[in-house]
């Protein structure tokens, strides 16, 4: 699953909704550290807490549509994040140079309008102390955000059609994009390891999971050994959990029933449940998603891709005549905790 680089204004809801849940649920992070240089753009700094916000209303988002991101896709997320931090600042100060000024009472309507839509109260105190960060802070980044998507409204102007012979022929040369993974109806045999188990708890799962694999490896049935041995409330039916779909179950386990044919049985794969052993019974082939399922769908993308592909080149302007400055290695972004 490959994370799409766009050029995204972090919406304003979620931006609250993250500093909401952050300084509800996580301690409180260092000061020094919250306000440590990682950049600058013609002398204004960017800061770890600039990138930490962004981050992490980031994965909420990403989070909401595609259910998880594995390590590799984090880490690009990351780097996407600080890249976007940069921009930002240099639509913004370009904003200041076109004379483009943002009404106090807009930013005070839109605080308050996102303020509403969240369940939770917002404890600004909280916030405050745990993220350094006052409501003055919260309605000047909505400020920037608006100014400096009102000079991309303003600067780039793209032909918002897209006529249909252009989009199939898009569909035509992409495919196999389109393809979805068949399900694959797979049976396994759980040894659980309950939460915060110690280390021996965990040794003597494993040790009775080998056990389990050597049997199986000796021609013992599958279906039996699930009855008799698994942890799992499937083990009744010989583990035969049915069919599962990429994306919708724990990704260790998806990866190494996917990686199987019918009939193969796999090595121990570890998920947060505990061992696994697991069987596929049948695969379902590939479908491809007709065209036209996805017309209207695939036109928003053309004109979104063309329109991303405008503000890039027109950031692109904007960093050679500015100075940025990196404080941080690409690889302390993409290992940057929170």
């Amino acid at each position: 699953m490959k994370i799409k680089a766009r050029l995204l204004f972090a919406s304003a809801l979620c931006f609250i909704f993250t500093l909401t849940a952050s300084a509800t649920m996580e301690p409180p992070m260092d000061k020094a550290e919250l306000n440590r240089k990682i950049a600058t753009v013609n002398g204004v700094e960017i800061k770890t807490k600039d990138f930490k916000w962004a981050f992490s209303s980031e994965m909420i988002r990403l989070i909401g549509t595609m259910g998880y991101l594995n390590k590799d896709e984090e880490a690009e997320l990351k780097k996407m994040t600080f890249d976007r931090l940069i921009n930002r600042e240099l639509l913004y100060q370009e904003s200041r140079r076109e004379g483009i000024e943002i009404n106090a009472m807009e930013v005070e309507t839109a605080y308050k309008k996102a303020r509403s839509e969240i369940m939770a109260p917002v404890d600004h105190k909280r916030i405050e102390e745990t993220l350094d960060l006052s409501v003055a802070d919260i309605k000047e980044e909505f400020r920037r955000a608006f100014a400096a998507q009102r000079l991309v409204d303003k600067a780039v102007k793209i032909d918002r059609t897209a006529s249909s012979d252009e989009i199939k022929a898009y569909y035509e040369a992409n495919r196999d994009k389109f393809k979805v993974e068949g399900e694959v109806k797979v049976s396994h045999i759980l040894v659980e390891i309950p939460k915060d188990a110690p280390p021996a708890q965990k040794a003597m799962a494993r040790s009775n999971i080998e056990m389990i694999k050597e049997r199986l490896d000796n021609g013992d049935s599958f279906e039996e050994l699930a009855k008799q041995y698994s942890s799992s409330f499937d083990r009744v039916n010989g583990g035969n959990i049915g069919f599962i779909q990429r994306g919708r179950s724990d990704a260790n386990f998806e990866k190494a029933a996917y990686s199987l044919q019918p009939g193969e049985i796999s090595d121990i794969v570890e998920t947060s449940y505990g061992y696994h052993i697991i069987k596929v019974t049948e695969k379902q082939p590939d479908p491809v998603i007709r065209f036209e399922d996805i017309q209207e769908d695939l036109k928003k993308f053309l004109i979104a891709d063309r329109e991303s592909t405008a503000i890039e080149n027109f950031i692109n302007t904007l960093k050679a005549k500015s100075k940025i400055e990196v404080f941080a290695t690409p690889l302390e972004i993409q290992q940057f905790q929170f």
